[in-house]
């Protein structure tokens, strides 16, 4: 996928942000502002984000999410919960680990990441094919 900005070019901070991506950028949507989304990070992933600013017409680098989280699949599908759902965490990006079965928890405040490998009766292994796996909270919670 290749993202063309028509009117103006990308600042360095962008430029930046593509030259360290794995895989090229993500288009999403987060409480109704528009995401640009690269997967940085050679071992456990980690993201940088920017929000496209309608009135400065420019990306502009995203510290936080709102209070929202973040998930993204593994065929790149992105969508955006919360502010403040039960069992997970605000202001973070879940990305799912074909290679674990499994998803990453990196938090834009701290900028840290944490992986987990899901666990169940008769799981091939780590590196084995594993199926995707995504845990996500009730969204009915009381």
């Amino acid at each position: 996928m290749g993202v063309w900005l028509l009117g103006g070019e990308f600042d360095q901070q962008v430029l930046l942000a593509m030259q360290e991506s794995k895989g090229g950028a993500l288009l999403g949507d987060c409480g109704g502002e528009l995401l640009l989304i690269f997967k940085v990070g050679s071992i456990d992933p980690a993201y940088k984000i920017f929000r496209w600013d309608a009135n400065e017409k420019m990306w502009v680098r995203a510290m936080n999410l709102g209070g929202r989280t973040l998930f993204i699949g593994f065929e790149d599908f992105t969508a955006c919960i919360g502010p403040d759902v039960p069992g997970i965490r605000g202001d973070c990006v879940y990305g799912s680990l074909p290679w674990a079965g499994g998803w990453s928890e990196y938090s834009l405040i701290d900028e840290t990441c944490k992986c987990v490998t899901a666990k169940y009766p008769g799981e091939p292994g780590v590196g084995f094919g594993r199926p995707q796996v995504w845990v996500l909270p009730s969204l009915f919670c009381n």
